[in-house]
Parts: C-alpha cells; sequence; structure tokens
C-alpha cells in the first residue's frame, strides 16, 4: 500500500515543480531511493535502491523494496543516504522517512543531537511519514489531521474542497494512545520539525482513496512550499519620471541581472541611472542555484624585473576567486586559472608566448593550487611581445561557452614586435571574437577628478571611472567617478597604443604597476581595488540588463550587453571585413586520441581558396617529426609521423588569414595513447563543488588488479578522509570523505599500481569547498 501511495505522491510532486517552473527545463528534478531494515541480504543500515535519477527510474526502482526487514534503524538509514548518493551541489534538498515503527537502535553513535547536526549540515529538509497522530484541534481528540508543518499548521481531510484537504493553523501532535510505538514522536516526528520539515500520518496512507490522494495532495503542496522558500526572493522596483529619464524611486537597487525575466539572476547593486519604464521585476535565485563561473587567464611578462610581480599574482588570484564566490561566480562551477609566460630568452631568441601547465599537464589551474603554475615563470626574457601572449592564450586554451572569459596582461614595457602578422586590429578583432575582455597592469601613470582635483590613480576602467588610494577608508581605496584616465607621455614609450587603449576598447581596465612596487599599504590597496574592478567585470560579462524606456503607455525594454546608460556603453572593437570560417578533419570532439607511434593526419580547409592557411603547435612551430602539405588552394594538411606523447601530445590550431589580419582559427587537441602503459584508469568525479558539511565519495577503478595509493595535495589525507574496505576491490579503491569543511579543498590523487604488468597510473581529483 506504501508503495503505491509513493508513486503516486512522486508523479504528483514532479508534476507540480515543473508547474512552478522547477525542473521544467534541462535540468530536471532527480529523485533517490534507499531501503533500510536488517536482513541477512542488505546488512543493517540499508541500500542505495536508485541514486539521483528521473523519475521513471526512481518508480521502476521502487520495486527492488523488500519485505524481510527485521530491525529499522531510521538514523542510520538517514546518514547512509547522506553518505552514499550524489546529490547536485545546486539544488534543493528534500528527505522523506517512511516507516511504520519508532527506532531501533543499531547505530549506538547516531544519537538524536547527532543524526539531526547531520541533516541540518548536509542542507536537507526532513519530512517524515510514520505511525504517529495529529490533531487539527487540540481540545477536540476527534479531529484528526493528516499532517502537521513545524509552523504547526494542520492538513485535513476535505472532501467538498477540490483538493480534497484544507489546512488549519494551531494543529498538535495527538499524544493518547493512538499507535503502537510510543517513542516514533521523540525519534522521528520531533526531529523532522526541528529541521524545518514536516511529519504525516501514515494511517491515511492505509486507508486508501480518498483519503490517500489527499495525503498525497496536502503532502505535495507542503514540498512544494518548501521548495520555493529556499529557491527564489522576488524584488520590485518601481520607477517614476524625474525629467527625461526614470529613477528607482523605492528604497531598493536595482541590481544586474542575468537570464531572461521572471527567472533573471541577480547580484551586484547598481549605481548607475537607466532609462527605465514604470516598473521592472526581477527575480533572485537562491546562491544553490547558480552556475555562473570565470576562465581567467594571465599573460605575465617574463624579463629579469618582474620578479615581484611574479611573487604577487598567486595571493592576487585567491583573493579574486574568494570574491568571484561571494557573489555566486565560481560557486558551483569553479572558477578556472592560466597562465601564459612571454619573453624571448637566449636558448629561443623570440619572445612568443608559452603555457604553463600545472602538474599532470593541465592547462587550468583553480586559485588552490595557482602556485603550481606560477613557479614556472622564468625571469631571462629579453623581447616581450604582449600581442603573441594574447595570440597564444586564445588559440591555447578551451574557453568555457557560458563562463566570463578574462585576460589580464602584466609588463613593464611596451611591445616588442616579434611576430609581424599581429595586428593591433587583428588582436582587437581576435579578442571581440572570443568574447574576451583584457586588463592591463602595466608601467603608465593615471589619474582622476578632472580638472582642480587631480588625483593619481590606481588604475582606471573603461567606464572613465579612477581607483585612488584612500588610507582612511576600510578598503584602503575610493571610487572617483570623474575623468580617469591615462596621463600623457607617462608610458613606457607606446605603453598607451600597445596596450592600455587596447584594453580600454575591450570594456576592461588598465593598472599603474609602479604602484604595486611601492609595496606596503599602497600596494595592499592597488590589490583591493584591481580585485573588486575585476569582479565588476566578471558580473558585467555575465550579466544582461534591461534598458527600458518611459513610455507612458508601458515599459518597452530590450536587452543590453552592459549594465549602463548606452551613452556609456564601451567602444565596439572591429572585425574583420571578410570573415572566414575553417573545417578540421577528422571531427571529432577534442581531445583526438591516437595510439603511440601510429601517423596522424590533420587538414584544415577554409571555405575561400584565396585564403592563407597555417598550422601551429601550443602556440609555436608544429613538431619535427610532422611534414605540411598543400594538395589545393585554401587547404592545408598537417602529417605527424611515429606519434608520442612528449614530442606531439598538445594543441593543434588552424589559422587562416586574408592580407595581414587572421580571420579565422579552429583548434583540436591531440592526446597520445601508449596501452602498455595504460591501466586503464578512472578516477569519479575529476572536478566537484561541495557546501560545508556534506559527505561524498571519490572512487577509483583500473582495468587489472592493482595497488591503490591516495594523497592529498602531495600528502596524507586529512582527518576526515578514509579508504573504504568493504567497497574495494582488486580493481577498485573508494575515498569517503565525511562532514567536509574549506580545509578539504584541494586535489586528491588516486596512484595505481598494477601487480602483474608492473606499470603505475594515476588521476587526480580537484574538490572545491565553497565557504559558508
Amino acid at each position: 500500500m506504501e508503495v503505491l501511495w509513493i508513486r503516486e505522491v512522486v508523479s504528483e510532486l514532479d508534476y507540480l515543480l515543473q508547474s512552478a517552473g522547477v525542473g521544467a527545463g534541462t535540468r530536471q528534478n532527480l529523485f533517490s531511493l534507499v531501503g533500510f531494515g536488517r536482513n541477512s541480504v542488505r546488512g543493517v543500515t540499508g541500500i542505495v535502491l536508485s541514486d539521483f535519477a528521473h523519475q521513471t527510474v526512481f518508480l521502476e526502482a521502487l520495486d527492488l523494496l523488500q519485505t524481510s526487514g527485521g530491525a529499522e534503524d531510521g538514523y542510520a538509514a538517514l546518514e547512509y543516504a547522506i553518505v552514499n548518493t550524489q546529490p547536485r551541489p545546486d539544488t534543493v534538498r528534500l528527505m522523506v522517512l517512511v516507516t511504520d515503527e519508532d527506532r531501533r537502535v543499531i547505530r549506538e553513535d547516531l544519537d538524536r543531537d547527532t543524526i539531526q547536526n547531520i541533516i541540518r549540515e548536509s542542507g536537507y529538509v526532513l519530512n517524515v511519514v510514520v505511525n504517529q497522530g495529529f490533531l487539527a484541534d487540540p481540545s477536540d481528540e476527534g479531529s484528526h489531521a493528516m499532517g502537521l508543518d513545524s509552523n504547526q499548521t494542520a492538513y485535513v481531510f476535505n472532501p467538498s474542497s477540490p483538493t480534497l484537504y484544507s489546512s488549519s493553523p494551531g494543529g498538535s501532535v495527538n499524544f493518547s494512545p493512538f499507535t503502537f510505538f510510543p517513542d516514533t514522536f521523540a525519534d522521528y516526528v520531533d526531529l523532522a520539525f526541528n529541521v524545518g520539515g514536516a511529519a504525516w500520518d501514515l494511517n491515511f496512507v492505509a486507508e486508501g482513496e480518498p483519503l490517500s490522494l489527499a495525503l498525497a495532495r496536502a503532502f505535495a503542496e507542503v514540498k512544494i512550499a518548501e521548495v520555493m522558500s529556499v529557491l527564489r526572493v522576488c524584488e520590485r522596483c518601481l520607477c517614476g519620471k524625474s525629467g527625461p529619464e526614470c529613477s528607482v524611486t523605492e528604497n531598493v537597487p536595482l541590481k544586474n541581472c542575468v537570464g531572461p525575466a521572471p527567472e533573471s539572476r541577480c547580484f551586484l547593486a547598481g549605481g548607475h541611472v537607466l532609462n527605465l519604464g514604470e516598473s521592472v521585476t526581477l527575480v533572485t535565485l537562491s546562491p544553490e542555484d547558480q552556475t555562473l563561473a570565470a576562465d581567467v587567464i594571465l599573460l605575465v611578462d617574463e624579463s629579469s624585473s618582474m620578479v615581484m610581480e611574479h611573487d604577487w599574482i598567486p595571493g592576487m588570484i585567491r583573493e579574486l576567486d574568494t570574491a568571484l564566490q561571494e557573489v555566486n561566480v565560481g560557486r558551483v562551477e569553479s572558477n578556472r586559472f592560466g597562465l601564459v609566460g612571454f619573453g624571448g630568452d637566449c636558448s629561443d631568441g623570440v619572445g612568443l608566448g608559452r603555457v604553463l601547465s600545472a602538474v599532470g599537464g593541465a592547462q587550468f589551474s583553480f586559485s588552490t593550487n595557482f602556485t603550481e603554475l606560477s613557479e614556472g615563470l622564468t625571469s631571462s626574457g629579453r623581447r616581450e611581445d604582449g600581442y603573441s601572449a594574447i595570440y597564444t592564450a586564445l588559440m591555447s586554451y578551451p574557453l568555457r561557452p557560458g563562463a566570463a572569459r578574462q585576460f589580464v596582461l602584466i609588463t613593464d614595457e611596451d611591445r616588442d614586435v616579434v611576430d609581424g602578422n599581429l595586428t593591433r586590429d587583428s588582436i582587437v578583432a581576435a579578442l571581440s571574437g572570443g568574447s574576451v575582455m583584457l586588463n592591463v597592469a602595466v608601467n603608465e601613470e593615471f589619474s582622476a577628478g578632472g580638472t582642480g582635483a587631480l588625483l593619481r590613480a590606481l588604475g582606471i576602467d573603461s567606464y572613465g571611472r579612477g581607483y585612488v588610494y584612500d588610507p582612511s577608508s576600510p578598503v584602503k581605496y575610493r571610487v572617483v567617478e570623474e575623468e580617469g584616465e591615462a596621463v600623457r607621455d607617462s608610458g613606457h614609450r607606446n605603453t598607451h597604443r600597445d596596450y592600455t587603449q587596447l584594453a580600454l576598447d575591450t570594456g576592461g581596465g588598465a593598472w599603474d604597476l609602479s604602484i604595486l612596487r611601492h609595496g606596503n599599504a599602497v600596494a595592499v590597496s592597488f590589490t583591493a581595488a584591481f580585485v573588486r574592478a575585476k569582479v565588476e567585470e566578471i558580473v558585467s560579462q555575465l550579466s544582461r540588463c534591461f534598458n527600458c524606456s518611459c513610455s507612458p503607455s508601458g515599459p518597452l525594454c530590450t536587452p543590453s550587453s552592459f549594465c549602463q546608460d548606452d551613452s556609456a556603453e564601451p567602444p565596439k572593437p572591429s572585425t574583420p571585413d571578410a570573415p572566414l570560417s575553417l573545417r578540421i578533419e577528422p571531427q571529432v570532439s577534442n581531445p583526438l586520441v591516437a595510439e603511440t607511434l601510429t601517423d596522424v593526419l590533420l587538414t584544415c580547409s577554409a571555405d575561400n581558396s584565396t585564403a592563407t592557411v597555417v598550422w601551429t603547435f601550443n602556440g609555436g612551430q608544429v613538431p619535427a617529426n610532422s611534414q605540411l602539405e598543400s594538395p589545393e588552394p585554401g587547404v592545408k594538411v598537417l602529417q605527424l609521423s611515429q606519434v608520442t606523447q612528449g614530442e606531439n601530445g598538445g594543441v593543434y590550431a588552424c589559422l587562416a588569414h586574408l592580407g595581414e589580419t587572421y580571420n579565422a582559427a579552429a583548434t583540436i587537441e591531440l592526446e597520445i595513447y601508449d596501452p602498455e602503459q595504460d591501466l586503464g584508469l578512472i578516477l569519479s568525479p575529476l572536478e566537484s563543488t561541495h557546501f560545508p558539511g556534506q559527505s561524498l565519495l571519490l572512487s577509483c577503478t583500473a582495468n587489472d588488479p592493482a595497488n591503490f595509493t591516495w594523497t592529498f595535495d602531495d600528502g596524507p589525507l586529512p582527518r576526515n578522509v578514509r579508504v573504504i574496505a568493504k567497497d574495494s576491490g582488486p580493481t577498485s579503491s573508494v575515498l569517503a570523505l565525511t562532514q567536509v569543511t574549506r580545509e578539504n579543498s584541494g586535489a586528491y590523487t588516486c596512484l595505481a599500481s598494477s601487480t602483474s604488468r608492473g606499470i603505475t597510473n594515476e588521476d587526480t581529483s580537484h574538490l572545491s569547498i565553497m565557504s559558508t
């Protein structure tokens, strides 16, 4: 009977959630099923019959429930479900315990306070459906209610209502002899109330329809209310005319928003007057729902004069990542950081950019291990071509389509032209085409404040604002809205033309590197202002604002790319007159995998036969074991012979241009596979983000029997992390992390050593634990 009722409840709940806009898109509502009860097959605590999946999978899993349980410890089942299922980190979480008995203690270490803390820290709202009575009117023992929520609202069967139930405040638990299990209230009902959930009378299920149907509908309505209370907070900003424009009249700031109404995601408070209509409604989703992130690439001069900046970068990156997560950018999908060094030395004689990789060859790192990348910077550079560094980054990094894209160029000289094909116009077009915003920290002075109140600025942004050192401010700087600009002729030779104006034209900012070099409090101010400006720029990249006219007939709103007045919109970069498109064959999703010591053929074709087509490898020349052919105009074939990972593994870019401007680019990543040295190691998940207090599992499997070793950031495992022997076998190992904290953020490496072949493989999972 209970199984049939669960089927009805889950179907009704999913339908109502989707009707409310929750789970109606590509991200569906998911359901999980855990059975519990001691028997010879399933042991004590429980078994996962279905991890989180679509309701159709859940409904099929209900047939796996058994009736042979002899001792049911609900606390053990709750803890087992939290540890052994994998909820998405960006969702509202509901847990429902269904049992007709009170608790049979098996896990003596799980007392009432302990399980209550586990539930709260894991982010679940608990509901219980148990053998317990409830009253709509405490003075009337005949006023039986179907259930009671944490606000003591009772839900009563009402056959005259279209929904078959009605609600009544001031309900209570029925403590009269109504159940054979007197501890049900203390064990389960009061526990649910204390974590914000509700409790329901299982006896209404046994009565069948229409009582069971009424209970299902009331149960679903309460679940909807619980979900929506977590998901949405609405703000309404009313606007009235004040001259030719509209301004907000309520004491509620208009916020930058992401996505179309009515489910826009809103972040930073805005300070600009917008061309608003009579009213606009914004909806803020909870931080758990945000899936926005940033890809930030640093382009760093590797000359001997840049050692101080090399040391400054890792700390700045950590501050930037923390500040981004505070505005919900990078809390679910992690922010990623890359590093390109540029500057010729005695060995290469040129100033082309080079991608610095982390341990294992990963191009991107997280803020917590960015030091690994920065330690690869050198100080022997002699010719520094920042345009080549920008070009290398554009060609080498697979930037995520939905992420904000930021490049930060740091150099104390102007451009040393190494690649004459890279002109200012071609770089502007490439940045614009890749939706990349450029910032520069250079050897040039800036000012703000206008005539009569001229102040030296730490840096300026594309809106004309200046950031000024202010020791009296809590953040040690302040923003000056007027006339932020470069001081004429203060830059290192052509710095302003080469870099500063380039950054401003892409919507980014420019910063005075000499102020950072002062050190002490001024350097702290520089970093704080720099990070704040980057956060605002990244949010603006992710944002869509609605500029609405003040038409008397109502608001006429259209999306705008930037969050300010149209008059303050940054200049739009020019684009090539004759765009090209390219096709690389074989057409495979990256990476292309080839077996070691085989030949690989890559063909690049342009749709304009007059175009010049070239191949590059990791931003430079193609490998020595390659041959280039042009079988027909607009086509370039790259043949690689006897490939190896060390010589040929990496990113190949095909570039096409008409005249002097690169008009199109396409890339393909080549990965070399050696079957003799491969154990087929699979580590899951490779990247994930979690809230403090969650518990999770990492699994590592190999094709052959192996000895498994785990490390954390190349050292021993934290105290709350252990290998679960019972779930491991000769070809697998499982790592359990219990009630994680920020200290658990980092790299977990699984090393598998084959017991028969004498080879070793390893892989690393990067975990990020958000700040509370």
